[in-house]
């Protein structure tokens, strides 16, 4: 029942915002994922939405179930598809032996 909002700015922040996350991960399984793009009738920018399902197993030895949606935005930069923008919203909970 807790809300996290992150903003950042810069591929450096987020660099190090995954480089910490990602020390916790022992692995992770997808249980399931669906990914839907759309292209604006230009062709300049491009939206990817994945929602998911996962499991993950933290070195700690705990597991968690997360569910989500991804958003990427993406655009022609100097002749190449770069990312400008992403969102993501989910749900995590630790999995318990009860």
């Amino acid at each position: 029942n807790n809300k996290v909002t992150t903003t950042l700015e810069g591929i450096e922040e987020h660099r190090q915002l995954l480089e910490k996350n990602f020390k916790l991960i022992k692995n992770r399984e997808t249980i399931d994922e669906y990914v839907k793009v759309k292209i604006s009738p230009d062709g300049q920018i491009a939206t990817a939405t994945r929602m998911f399902v996962e499991k993950i197993n933290l070195e700690d030895g705990r597991q968690f179930f997360t569910s989500g949606t991804d958003i990427f935005r993406f655009a022609w930069i100097d002749n190449q598809p770069k990312i400008i923008s992403t969102k993501t919203q989910g749900w995590v909970e630790e999995k318990t032996i009860e």
